[in-house]
């Protein structure tokens, strides 16, 4: 493999020292050149040489170019009583960078002394960016010596809380060291499976815009096909929007319709020309998406990326009429009693840690969020749940007009709609168990959870 430039900045014998810190750059997965993308992927395979681990099991390629360091350090301080800390973006401790990070962590043999969880941070450079980043110390061995310290920030611009743990996980949390991969199925029988929505894959030519709508609805035919169609920001900003559904029609209408025909044509020209074989192949039915998940009843909608800065991601009841897209998850024919879990804030930290990102978003994936989450016993609870999820959905009602995005604007969230949430919360927290939770707590009891029901599946 190419050699790693990382490599010529270890210049002194790790005998030598005590001590490896830094600010090492921070270049996200998605923006790093191929000269960083090679530096990284160089460093974990000597890191994979180095310890005797299998990289390709660990998805390293997803990683932030921040991580590299780590690797090198790793290697580096091997066998040697050197403690090791470095600023970093809190990307690498959220999501998918965590289910490569904390295994790799366990594999070398290193465990954290102390960490600061998110804050805000810019360096004294000259028109430096305010980023939010996290601080990890680490040293060799799976367990430490003695206590380690978590740094919380209750105000990401304030001075942290310090709290003595006995060992910190790559969340930086002191719950367990648990990193739950994909499941195609949630944990708990008996739950409904959530899909994405429906794919059109058409060149925009079956989506109808306000000033399209018309035009489209004054051919007889075109205007029976005529669907409310949704997209997460249209979920979100209750947007105009809708599609030519066409589930079903006969032959007639398609080839008869003044609006559908030539649409139609377009559409099929459009995926002839697009490089994924299956969709060269679906341009020869231009009437149907390329994929097809339409729930047939009453369907819960969440949008598949939210901002960061909301303290629920809202989930809604859409009915079949309305067309779900793929940028929405949708799980049809769910109760009250999902409906009050999916929106309490158990869940919301949950899909926090889980998820990954679109840029600094919440991109939610079923399979890492919905599926892995540990659920306690559906009947737990079942009434005060559900009461308290009616509750959240009057709340709504009571501002008709507003959309989701206004209803859970973090700096204009109606008092009444907060207060149901919170009711909703402290439901659904004392089914995890007694005493108060904050959202660091929530996620240790979910992850003892985790930790117990897989333990139990695997016996």
């Amino acid at each position: 493999s190419r050699p790693s430039k990382l490599s010529q900045q270890m210049s002194t014998e790790p005998g030598e020292l005590h001590y490896l810190f830094g600010n090492p750059p921070f270049v996200g997965m998605n923006r790093m050149s191929d000269d960083q993308q090679l530096d990284r992927d160089s460093t974990f395979a000597d890191l994979g040489v180095t310890f005797g681990i299998t990289i390709t099991d660990h998805r390293t390629g997803r990683l932030d170019y921040v991580t590299s360091w780590y690797a090198k350090a790793w290697g580096y301080m091997r066998g040697h009583p050197i403690r090791g800390a470095f600023v970093s973006t809190n990307s690498i401790t959220q999501g998918e960078q965590v289910r490569s990070l904390g295994p790799l962590q366990q594999a070398a043999a290193f465990h954290i002394d102390f960490a600061h969880r998110s804050f805000r941070w810019s360096s004294e450079a000259r028109g430096a960016a305010v980023v939010t980043v996290v601080i990890v110390g680490f040293s060799e061995g799976l367990r430490p010596t003695g206590p380690a310290l978590l740094f919380d920030y209750v105000d990401a611009k304030g001075d942290p809380s310090e709290r003595t743990v006995s060992h910190i996980n790559w969340y930086l949390t002191d719950g367990p060291e648990v990193y739950p991969p994909k499941r195609s199925a949630p944990l708990v029988a008996g739950l409904p499976e959530a899909t994405k929505g429906s794919q059109p894959t058409d060149g925009g030519h079956r989506l109808v815009t306000p000033d399209e709508l018309p035009a489209v609805k004054a051919d007889p035919i075109a205007a029976k096909y005529v669907r409310r169609f949704l997209q997460a920001r249209g979920l979100l900003h209750d947007e105009e929007r809708w599609c030519l559904w066409l589930e079903g029609a006969p032959p007639t209408d398609l080839r008869d319709s003044p609006v559908l025909r030539p649409r139609l044509q377009a559409v099929r020209e459009a995926r002839a020309k697009a490089k994924p074989k299956s969709v060269r192949e679906a341009a020869a039915t231009p009437s149907l998406f390329t994929q097809r998940r339409q729930p047939t009843t009453t369907y819960l909608a969440f949008p598949e990326v939210s901002s960061e800065h909301r303290r629920y991601i809202p989930a809604a009841y859409l009915d079949p009429s309305v067309i779900a897209g793929n940028k929405l998850i949708v799980w049809p024919d769910a109760d009250l009693w999902l409906f009050g879990m999916l929106q309490s804030a158990m869940f919301q930290v949950w899909v926090k840690a889980m998820a990954g990102r679109m840029k600094t978003d919440v991109s939610i994936a079923p399979d890492l969020t919905y599926c892995t989450f540990p659920f306690p016993e559906i009947g737990a609870r079942r009434a005060a749940v559900e009461a308290a999820a009616q509750d959240v959905l009057d709340a709504r009602a009571g501002h008709a007009g507003a959309t989701l995005a206004e209803l859970y604007d973090p700096l204009a969230m109606p008092p009444y709609l907060l207060t149901a949430h919170r009711a909703l919360d402290r439901a659904v927290d004392t089914i995890y168990g007694r005493g108060s939770f904050d959202d660091v707590k929530r996620l240790n009891r979910l992850l003892v959870r985790y930790e117990e029901m897989t333990k139990h599946a695997s016996t």
